[in-house]
């Protein structure tokens, strides 16, 4: 075959062959690149679909790239290296390279479980490690959809077929089971201990003996020389019962990271680095005290060598863990924990490793605040400050109309924040009584629209207070309020950091005991929440952290050595729901975050917003040939500097792009794509979001901010007036324009219609939904809400009587939000992105630094 052309692959020499197929070099003719073609051998088209599905759905640096799909081949990147079974010909390989390697496998298989995608093949040979270093995880042939609702769709065998490669196989594979993501966590057991052995953990002359050996036979003990902590993540990996192995590749892969020398000691100007993801460490019996000991530490030693700062997991159960805030005494956290997807109030003693729940609120819960004597716990649930005693039991109502509350430390003095209008507004008063004052002065003039945080200085003299302009959907500005014991004047904090900085946003405040220093989470753009230290008297800043997740929502403890704060990121993946059927399924899901799809009118491929090689650009992805490149990059010629896109939606020719700027200012964009600068489509300094086009293209449909929400549409072309269509009321999670130029659709706070005239007004549903689209022939609205039960569904409404049916419910996590809906032009199916918070409470030790130290490190 060599010198043949396949399509415009041209075949230049013979990589390898295996009991499915075989594998070449080939030279991409089109592109001038080299890739690796993969044929089929006999009449196995669904094993190769099933390939070129699971790999198309992923996007990591660990996992092979898919670029191409022929009648009867795979086209892959091609990689320069060598297998692991290559590597492991002349024996175990060093402890550090097998840690290094080992890590890499985890964080492929954590993007393809976290897609919803099981290996079942996980052997050294289809692991290759390029001259680099890079590992790539290779043939996804037999792999399958782990999700709900895909296994009758993509399992092609017969309970009890034996899948995999012997050796390498799970228990439950052995027993023709049906394997999941652990299954693959085993065979990496295997696989780790080949490489620090150079031995086959299972191997014995004939296949029913490697096969009994794997459900019996305890694997060989690890030489003296392998560390405890790795000793334990191997044992952990190769338990036979499933449900006794890590439950997660992102846990296996933080625990090889901690013993890599990852935690190392940090250089003497750095901040002090978090791990990438404190992951859920919360093991059985018998788990990796040793791997957890040396994961949870890590050490900065400044160059004054007298501060230790360390962290320390705190609280890491699966489920979303926030706002924690510290007891008086310094012994207890309260923090608020994911309870079938509602936020409810838990206490956890320092001394102890279970957390007790105290809240079942119907409602989530926000904002917990110790009262003095530590007897009990005010939160904000349903617009109310409430109260509840530590030993639990029934809630009551404080204050009602409350968004934001803080107790002072006397346990008297409350501040509260409540909505007038569309503004927010600050009230100062006494727990159980009716006088109320108003603060009405700086910042509280009318242009916030949010608080996000507040919280009482220690000696109850002044209120930190985290706002938003009605531009931002995060804090903007952080304030120092004094309290009606206060004597000092209203102070703006991190002004220095704006200036220099461009638009932070903030996150969560903790007071530092001396009622002088802040501690904030901020995020500059472009990067992560990170902790911040500002001096409120100086404005003087000062980064404590840095590291790859976003850490907010600091609490300091009443003696000053320990930050308590929520670590983590908001994972956002790509899925598509299936109308008519409960089917919903990852299409997009890797580490990264991908968000705000966007299908071309030709159907055939989807742009959408990812930070893959940095943050805030746009992407274009091909459905059916898998490529993925990008449109729109950080810091392109012509758009703004502040670039921060979201909202995408195409023009019905397919021609041009709008998109909403996340920048200081919320602005839409039309950009004709390959062509140069955007155009501002409406000039005014208003808040612009969620862009929807005429079906002509000749307008665009958005929602924007002036004193009130407003309804209006704009010349596409940009600079011509917009025109108003509807005020008052409007939210800000969608607009749909009708294929048949009939209505226009706004979702949030009710489905609402409006005629493109503006002149007929219609309220089609009175309830919330977070988005969705108009059929082909405009006759039926899909919507998606969440129901009184807090499950994600779809109804379809007629648009002419109101009247509408549920869907099937959709199979996705409880604790998932939707949004960004785009309906496909076939109007089968929708793609949305998918948020789950994934956050946990970890402590920063060791923190109050001595006084003469303090001095100079603030210098």
């Amino acid at each position: 075959m060599v010198g043949q052309s396949i399509a415009h692959y041209r075949i230049l020499e013979k990589l390898g062959q295996g009991g499915m197929g075989e594998v070449w070099k080939a030279e991409d003719t089109r592109l001038g690149r080299t890739v690796a073609l993969k044929f089929m051998k006999g009449d196995f088209t669904k094993r190769f679909e099933r390939e070129a599905r699971a790999v198309s759905a992923l996007n990591h640096p660990n996992i092979c790239t898919l670029y191409d799909v022929g009648p009867n081949y795979l086209v892959t990147e091609f990689i320069e290296g060598q297998t692991l079974r290559s590597a492991l010909a002349g024996g175990p390989l060093p402890q550090r390279k097998a840690i290094d390697i080992a890590t890499q496998v985890a964080e492929g298989l954590g993007a393809a479980h976290a897609a919803g995608i099981v290996h079942r093949d996980l052997k050294p040979e289809n692991i290759m490690v390029t001259r680099e270093g890079r590992v790539k995880i290779l043939d996804f042939g037999l792999a399958r959809y782990s999700g709900a609702g895909a296994q009758s769709e993509t399992t092609l065998t017969d309970p009890g077929t034996v899948l995999g490669t012997t050796g390498y196989m799970s228990p439950e594979q052995v027993r023709g089971e049906l394997a999941d993501h652990r299954s693959d966590i085993f065979s990496f057991g295997l696989i780790l201990h080949e490489l620090l052995t150079g031995r086959r953990v299972f191997q014995h002359t004939s296949t029913a003996e490697t096969m009994a050996a794997i459900l019996k036979d305890d694997p060989p003990e690890l030489p003296a020389t392998v560390s405890p902590g790795l000793t334990g993540i191997v044992s952990h990996c190769l338990e036979k019962q499933a449900g006794n192995r890590f439950q997660s590749a992102h846990d296996l892969a933080f625990g090889l990271r901690a013993l890599s020398g990852w935690s190392s000691v940090s250089k003497p100007e750095a901040a002090v680095r978090a791990p990438r993801r404190l992951t859920r460490w919360l093991l059985p019996a018998g788990g990796l005290v040793a791997g957890l000991t040396l994961g949870a530490l890590l050490w900065l030693r400044p160059d004054t060598g007298e501060s230790n700062l360390r962290y320390t997991p705190f609280a890491m159960e699966t489920v979303d863990e926030s706002s924690p805030v510290w007891s008086p005494d310094g012994k207890t956290l309260a923090y608020l924990a994911g309870v079938n997807g509602t936020l409810q109030v838990f206490v956890r003693r320092m001394d102890s490793a279970i957390p007790a729940q105290l809240t079942r609120q119907e409602s989530p819960c926000s904002d917990p605040t110790w009262s003095p004597d530590g007897n009990h716990i005010f939160f904000v649930s349903a617009g109310s400050l409430r109260s509840i005693g530590v030993a639990g039991g029934q809630s009551s109502v404080v204050e009602e109309k409350v968004e934001l509350a803080a107790i002072a430390p006397d346990g008297k003095t409350v501040a509260v924040c409540r909505r007038k209008d569309a503004n927010v507004t600050l009230w100062f008063g006494r727990l159980g009584s009716q006088d109320w004052r108003h603060y009405s002065t700086a910042p509280f003039l009318g242009e916030f629209s949010l608080a996000s945080h507040a919280v009482f200085s220690p000696d109850g003299s002044k209120v930190a207070v985290l706002l938003a302009t009605h531009v931002a959907a995060y804090a903007k500005e952080v304030w120092v309020i004094p309290s009606p014991s206060g004597s000092e004047a209203p102070v703006r904090l991190f002004r220095s950091l704006s200036d220099k900085e461009g638009s932070p946003d903030f996150r969560g405040a903790g007071w530092m005991p001396d009622s002088r220093r802040l501690v904030v989470g901020v995020r500059i753009p472009g990067a992560e929440y990170q902790l911040f230290l500002c001096d409120s008297g100086t404005d003087r800043v000062r980064q404590l952290t840095t590291g790859l997740d976003d850490k907010a929502f600091p609490a300091v403890s009443p003696a000053g050595d320990r930050i308590a704060f929520e670590m983590g990121q908001q994972q956002t993946d790509l899925w598509e729901v299936a109308l008519g059927s409960s089917l919903a399924r990852p299409v997009l899901a890797t580490v990264r975050q991908e968000t705000c799809p966007a299908w071309h009118p030709r159907g055939n491929e989807y742009a959408y917003v990812t930070n893959a090689s940095g943050p805030g650009e746009v992407w274009s992805r091909s459905v059916s040939e898998g490529w993925a490149r990008p449109l729109i990059a950080r810091r392109q010629a012509g758009f703004p500097p502040d670039l921060s896109p979201s909202e995408l939606s195409y023009s019905p020719d397919g021609e041009r792009l709008a998109f909403t700027n996340w920048g200081a200012e919320h602005s839409i964009y039309v950009w004709r794509i390959g062509g140069g600068k955007p155009v501002r489509l409406d000039p005014e300094d208003s808040d612009q979001h969620d862009p929807a086009w005429s079906p002509d293209g000749n307008w665009i449909a958005y929602l924007r901010r002036k004193q009130l929400r407003e309804l209006v549409k704009a010349p596409s072309g940009g600079g011509g007036p917009a025109i108003v269509l509807g005020q008052g009321g409007l939210g800000t999670v969608g607009v749909s324009w009708s294929p048949t130029d009939q209505w226009i659709a706004i979702y949030d706070p009710e489905l609402r219609l409006c005629s493109p005239d503006g002149r007929l007004h219609r309220t089609l549903r009175k309830q919330r939904y977070n988005g969705g689209g108009f059929s082909r022939d405009g006759k039926t609205l899909f919507a998606c809400r969440r129901d009184e039960n807090r499950r994600w569904i779809i109804e379809a409404l007629d648009v002419a009587s109101g009247s509408g049916r549920k869907l099937p419910d959709l199979t996705v996590p409880e604790t998932a939000e939707l949004g960004f809906f785009s309906l496909h032009p076939d109007g089968k199916r929708f793609l949305c992105a998918l948020s789950t918070p994934n956050r946990d409470i970890v402590l920063l030790e060791g923190f109050q630094p001595p006084r003469s130290w303090f001095t100079r490190w603030w210098k």
